[in-house]
């Protein structure tokens, strides 16, 4: 590739790990400092100097004489400053282009097989649940027993950091203490009924939590609470509190954060009608995305509009590749856990799944 054809996200005087920050990028001091062009050898030394792909080090982490770095390459601090780089530059130009410059993947387990693995962990967990509902509904199936279950999971070696696949997919960037991932809260779970809400809620919410408003979109996560208006209820629980809605001034309640939510962030609390509002606004510029209200009107949060094409079911199982068809398959419990739930105390599961292979298939509108 030339020079003058190159895509880049910094250069010699603006670092993508630092941009003009002259510090040490693992102590934060101003003294002994060294540039480390973080791809090095042969030919990559001016390529990472024309990217921006270095940053200052102390001497004693850079030279390899002090024990630096430089004294083990590829690995340690080496090896993760080349996969932050890698994924900086990924999130402008994508994967190829970087394999375009270098010829190499420093990044050996990728993001979206960490979001598929915990999902499909969640999936399991919820769908085991709902079979037990049937017979023992505190017969609990927690993550730990997930763990135990699968003789592959069986070896600890083989577990990821954490118990959590988006933990693993970090700890590749550095040092991850603890796990801020959407989970339930196992010790508060006492039945299956809670325990499939909860694993629902973890896989629909597949992200961090509690760090704020900003993952919210990425992840789902909602973002008000709903106090209901005073106008519209009888009375109150008591540990609901008076209050105006911050908005629009009308009595409402404030109230405990609803179950299943315990831990998160949230912008504000408002009444219901605003908080609507609020959300509905947001949709203008989203227009594949709708406001609904989850948890008998306890939050608000956008979903994507569900369209309805020209097969059945069954028509557009049979349509699919045999990989297509597996992975569908595999998350069959993701797709119509509502449904799955009234089938439990209705028709059974057996005639539930013979009345949704002759339905319309829903698809998700891409966005």
């Amino acid at each position: 590739m030339r020079k003058e054809d190159e895509k880049r996200i910094g250069s010699h005087s603006v670092s993508v790990l630092q941009g003009k920050r002259k510090v040490c990028y693992v102590s934060g001091q101003k003294t002994n400092l060294q540039k480390h062009h973080i791809f090095h050898g042969t030919g990559r030394r001016e390529i990472s100097d024309r990217h921006g792909f270095w940053v200052y080090l102390q001497a004693k982490y850079h030279s390899a004489a002090l024990g630096g770095l430089h004294a083990h390459p590829n690995s340690g601090l080496d090896l993760q400053l080349k996969r932050l780089c890698q994924r900086e530059y990924e999130k402008v130009y994508g994967a190829e282009a970087f394999f375009e410059i270098f010829h190499e993947d420093f990044i050996p387990f990728k993001e979206e097989e960490a979001i598929k693995m915990q999902k499909q962990m969640w999936s399991v967990i919820w769908f085991i649940n709902v079979c037990r509902g049937f017979k023992d509904k505190n017969n609990v199936f927690t993550s730990d027993e997930y763990w135990k279950t699968d003789e592959y999971w069986a070896n600890d070696a083989r577990k990821p950091l954490n118990r959590c696949f988006l933990c693993e997919y970090e700890s590749q960037f550095g040092e991850v203490e603890e796990c801020i991932h959407t989970k339930p809260n196992w010790e508060i779970i006492k039945t299956t009924d809670e325990a499939e809400k909860q694993a629902s809620y973890a896989m629909d919410n597949i992200g961090i939590e509690k760090r704020g408003f900003e993952v919210w979109e990425k992840v789902g996560i909602p973002g008000i609470i709903c106090m209901p208006l005073k106008k519209n209820k009888k009375g109150a629980p008591s540990d609901w509190r008076e209050t105006k809605c911050p908005k629009c001034g009308r009595e409402c309640y404030e109230r405990p954060i609803p179950k299943g939510y315990e831990g998160l962030a949230f912008e504000k609390a408002l009444c219901t009608e605003c908080a609507f509002e609020v959300e509905r606004k947001k949709q203008k510029g989203r227009k594949n995305m709708k406001a609904h209200f989850e948890g008998d009107k306890d939050v608000i949060v956008l979903k994507p509009i569900q369209k309805f094409c020209n097969q059945t079911n069954k028509e557009w199982l049979k349509s699919l590749s045999t990989e297509e068809l597996a992975e569908e398959l595999a998350r069959i419990a993701e797709w119509d856990r509502e449904q799955v739930k009234k089938a439990k105390r209705t028709v059974g599961l057996v005639e539930f799944m013979k009345q949704w292979l002759g339905e319309k298939h829903k698809e998700k509108q891409k966005k």
